[in-house]
């Protein structure tokens, strides 16, 4: 997770297999929740901290990454091991997500294909009458994710034009009309004084 995240520790370490294995109480916080619970630059590793009622053991802290493209804190993060959320947070058996990488962008639909495959054989999935399977899993990639972010972007911007120009329409035709109300108001006081 951490590589794929390019996540680094900047001061204590990272938890072991065996805190894994244990599903130990253990965590590494990124920079704003350590700004946020240790004020005054306090050394927070090897300190204690509560995750809703479990207390977790500081054993590192991330390096700093700053806002991502859409404007969130990438330093407002706890890791613990998955093995202890699955079991002290969250009391499930399965996994909720994976995060994968392919090694270069070129392989990304053939790395889909893989893993696609893959769990389909882990979770006993066959193909069904018509030749398709029915997955009980989605998996997505950043191409969609920027896919989809596009045509919102595109769709809000159409969404703003048309608002736009209702707005000049209904705005022009109101100015219109005061306009002709006064034009006509004065032509009756021009046509008085004759």
């Amino acid at each position: 997770y951490m590589t794929i995240r390019q996540l680094t520790i900047e001061e204590g370490d990272k938890f072991t297999d065996d805190d894994i294995k244990t599903s130990a109480k253990v965590c590494i916080i990124g920079k704003t929740v350590k700004d946020n619970l240790f004020p005054g630059g306090s050394d927070p590793v090897g300190r204690v901290i509560r995750f809703n009622s479990i207390p977790m053991n500081v054993t590192g802290v991330l390096k700093s990454k700053a806002d991502n493209s859409i404007g969130m804190d990438q330093d407002d993060v706890v890791l613990a091991p998955y093995t202890t959320i699955m079991k002290r947070v969250l009391a499930v058996t399965y996994l909720q997500g994976i995060n994968a990488s392919a090694l270069t962008e070129d392989i990304t639909d053939e790395a889909i294909e893989d893993i696609s495959n893959l769990l389909r054989e882990s979770h006993k999935i066959k193909k069904g009458e018509d030749g398709t399977y029915d997955d009980d899993f989605t998996i997505r990639s950043q191409k969609e994710l920027s896919t989809m972010m596009n045509s919102t972007s595109d769709l809000m911007t159409t969404l703003l034009l048309v608002v736009a120009c209702i707005s000049l329409i209904v705005g022009g035709i109101g100015i219109m009309n005061i306009m002709y109300v006064s034009v006509t108001e004065r032509t009756r006081e021009i046509g008085l004084r004759m």
